[in-house]
């Protein structure tokens, strides 16, 4: 098994971050769930908020300036695929979903490739399930439904993923 973490440090740095997510997942979540939109203040003070928080540890904690620069690269690869493909595939992806997808990816990476990959496991099955509950219970495809929720809960999704000993 590959470790997440190679010190005290780096879990301290990944639990600050994940409250400065989990401050605006948690509203944005319900918002997604009960209006199928997620607000631009929210979703760029997620991303303002994640990002700073990453930073500004990295700049306390010179140990942990390639790990955040890892992450921070892989989010923003991530979040141009993602509004890449909100832009060309609209029905697809929503333009929230592609905007809180940054942050989110950011927070899993720092977690390490355990944590990264139980992610990306955790949206792809709940996605699964997610979709084939809406085709059962409607029987159609062209009904919506929120997918924030459930990008905004992969980096818990990984971690949990990750504790079990699955990654």
């Amino acid at each position: 098994m590959i470790s997440s973490f190679e010190s005290t440090v780096a879990v301290m740095h990944f639990i600050f971050v994940t409250c400065a997510h989990l401050t605006f997942a948690v509203p944005l979540s319900y918002y997604d769930i009960r209006e199928h939109r997620l607000p631009n203040k929210l979703t760029l003070a997620l991303n303002g908020a994640v990002l700073s928080t990453a930073a500004i540890g990295a700049l306390i904690v010179p140990e942990l300036d390639t790990r955040v620069l890892g992450a921070c690269i892989i989010a923003l690869v991530v979040g141009a695929l993602t509004f890449s493909v909100a832009l060309f595939f609209p029905a697809s992806l929503g333009m929230g979903d592609a905007k809180v997808t940054p942050a989110t990816v950011l927070l899993a990476a720092l977690g390490g490739a355990p944590v990264l990959l139980g992610a990306l496991a955790w949206m792809c099955g709940a996605g699964a399930i997610s979709a084939l509950w809406v085709l059962m219970r409607t029987k159609s495809t062209k009904t919506r439904f929120a997918f924030g929720p459930i990008i905004l809960s992969a980096p818990y999704g990984g971690l949990a993923l990750t504790l079990l000993g699955i990654f």
